[in-house]
């Protein structure tokens, strides 16, 4: 084994020597068990997610966990490695299922897992358990004896890498990621010499076992207490975690080793009760050290720790109402909204201002209006009626919306312009919704009839002018009336290049249809859409569309120059079939001809056939879109 070990070293320098890519990620711890976490109920103290459990079906929170991690974008997540020794219950081979939601939630490429290995627990506390002394830190993990290894790689890493496909791994120059909690003497006995001989064989195994070589992140008290760990054929980089102590320690820290800068923070720790904390500040305690961190330009950042409710550490989204429905201020929850340290992560990552924001409905900071319908207690506190979706992608809507029925949410990042889209289902033409951004509310758009509460389509609610650069807002979501459900809206660019959609004539509030043969006009004329009211968006540049019925695959055509009324009877697309997108201020859209420069009118208030032969537009010339 030796022998092997010195071999690696030198395979490990050369390794060690390769430029680091220019990238910076942040990343969160998860810990989890089944007890509490997963099945609930859940016993929090300040930090109380807003999720309830459902005991039931453990799946559903780790799908909202997924929701709510691609909500924050972070770059990975490190679930808790507490080892597999039978008696504690965790082993990594439990992970599956966050796997799966963030594959379901189309996350797989966004966020990745690396391993956070709780080594007090996996290896110390496991190692007294197996010997008879309960599952704890009676004595200090004896890393001297190879055999003790085990726990190390057979009931801890070994597992994680046969649980975790080499796609879903986070990586960094191409290598999994392994972040050793702790160094410290009275969790592990014995070090000097003998710790970087088991990192070794950690990386022995990963190379023989998987083919790969990781990447070893270390607390920065393993060097004092093994100097032959100063190496960085050993390790890769160090961290030194966060510090809470009366003093008032900043609770986060930066680590140089081997010109490689990683930091740690958490959002808050213990209450104002204890001793020994950090206070959130309204969290501001979260962002400053995100500034200091991620903002320094540390490779790493890892957050204490999404799901960690018992120390008050958490980052998810945290109740503000009691199981009665009451109010729960910040002394209580140490929150100013439910979405606050979400918002804060999202703000300090690579991706503050996310082109395609994505907000779902039941994860709103607050709301009004509505209703309880269905099992008590389930999913969040208050009068909300939520339940699974069958939705593509999954998750949950809520139903039972009552007329002028809200939704909220604070500190959402828009720039430029965007649309509004808004997936609902709707079982009336006449139900209808508007937002209200930062107190000043936006038209009114009636919903199409999808044909039952689980027949889901997106609804462009407009574009309402441009934000400007890193600002953020309050957004209300107002249901006018009842007769729909609702799962989620979304921010999308100015034009739904290559997406299906529905025209609905402002003039008469009915669809603009094709005819299947191509050899009669568009008109609007149908109360429903089908295959003769569906069109695909097709980019011609310069904010320039051509629209392709998809009832005979040809494209819609200003006939004769503009002369004579719309047609879908091209093969191709030229001038006559290119038109200029414009953007309303009622959140509908325009369509003004590039053959002849006048706007598509639908004629006598939608009795006759679209015609581009307008120099202005109004309410004829108006179309609201659905994405379908």
């Amino acid at each position: 084994m030796r022998n092997a070990a010195v071999l690696l070293l030198a395979i490990v320098a050369m390794l060690a020597a390769a430029t680091i890519a220019n990238a910076q990620f942040v990343g969160v711890t998860c810990g989890w068990n089944y007890s509490n976490d997963l099945s609930g109920p859940n016993t929090g103290m300040a930090n109380t997610p807003q999720f309830n459990p459902d005991p039931a079906n453990p799946n559903r929170t780790w799908d909202e966990w997924a929701e709510e991690l691609g909500a924050s974008g972070v770059d990975f997540v490190c679930p808790n490695l507490r080892g597999s020794f039978p008696e504690t219950g965790l082993s990594p081979t439990l992970i599956t299922p966050l796997i799966t939601a963030l594959n379901n939630r189309g996350l797989n490429d966004r966020i990745k897992l690396a391993i956070f290995d709780d080594n007090a627990s996996s290896w110390s506390a496991q190692w007294n358990e197996a010997n008879g002394r309960g599952f704890g830190n009676a004595l200090p993990f004896d890393i001297s004896v190879s055999a003790n290894w085990k726990y190390l790689w057979d009931y801890n890493y070994k597992l994680f890498y046969q649980t975790v496909p080499d796609a879903n791994r986070f990586k960094i120059n191409g290598r999994p990621v392994i972040i050793i909690w702790t160094g410290n003497s009275y969790f592990i006995g014995n070090m000097q010499g003998n710790m970087s001989q088991a990192l070794l064989y950690v990386r022995q195994q990963c190379q023989a076992t998987f083919g790969f070589n990781p990447y070893i992140i270390v607390s920065g008290d393993t060097l004092s207490n093994d100097t032959t760990c100063n190496n960085p054929s050993v390790i890769d980089a160090t961290q030194n975690w966060f510090n809470p102590s009366p003093s008032g320690a900043p609770g986060y820290t930066t680590t140089n080793f081997n010109n490689t800068l990683i930091g740690a923070c958490c959002p808050q720790y213990q209450t104002a009760s204890f001793g020994n904390w950090v206070d959130s500040n309204h969290g501001v305690q979260l962002d400053t050290s995100l500034q200091n961190t991620h903002g320094a330009g540390a490779l790493v950042t890892l957050i204490e720790g999404f799901t960690d409710w018992e120390e008050n550490a958490a980052l998810f989204r945290a109740r503000n109402l009691d199981p009665a429905g009451a109010a729960l201020g910040y002394s209580s929850t140490y929150y100013d909204y439910p979405n606050q340290r979400l918002n804060i992560v999202r703000k300090n990552s690579n991706n503050p201002f996310p082109a395609d924001l994505k907000e779902e409905i039941e994860g709103c900071d607050t709301f009004g209006g509505g209703a309880r319908s269905g099992p008590a207690n389930y999913y969040r506190n208050g009068p909300i009626t939520i339940e699974t979706t069958a939705d593509a992608g999954g998750g949950f809507d809520v139903g039972n919306i009552q007329a002028n029925q809200w939704f909220e949410w604070q500190a959402v990042p828009i720039q430029g312009a965007k649309h509004f889209l808004v997936r609902v289902a709707a079982t009336t033409a006449s139900s209808r919704l508007h937002f209200v951004i930062d107190g000043s509310a936006k038209p009114s758009i009636t919903l199409p009839n999808t044909g039952g509460w689980q027949n889901w389509t997106t609804v462009d609610a407009g574009s309402f002018g441009a934000y400007a650069n890193g600002s953020t807002h309050t957004v209300r979501l107002v249901c006018e009336t009842s007769g729909m459900n609702v799962n989620y809206w979304k921010l999308s660019g100015t034009i739904p290049v290559g997406s299906t959609i529905s025209l609905q004539s402002r003039s008469n509030n009915k669809y603009v249809t094709a005819s299947a043969t191509g050899t009669s006009s568009l008109i609007a004329s149908s109360t429903t859409v089908g295959t003769a009211q569906r069109f695909i968006v097709v980019d011609m540049g310069n904010g320039c569309v051509a629209l392709r019925a998809q009832i005979n695959n040809d494209y819609v055509c200003a006939d004769n120059g503009g002369a004579a009324a719309l047609i879908n009877n091209r093969t191709s697309a030229g001038l006559w079939e290119t038109f200029q997108w414009i953007e309303n201020t009622d959140g509908s859209i325009s369509l003004k001809s590039n053959s002849d420069q006048e706007f598509v009118c639908a004629e006598n208030a939608g009795a006759n056939p679209l015609i581009a032969n307008r120099p202005g537009h109004g309410l004829w010339e108006g179309f609201n879109v659905t994405i379908l």
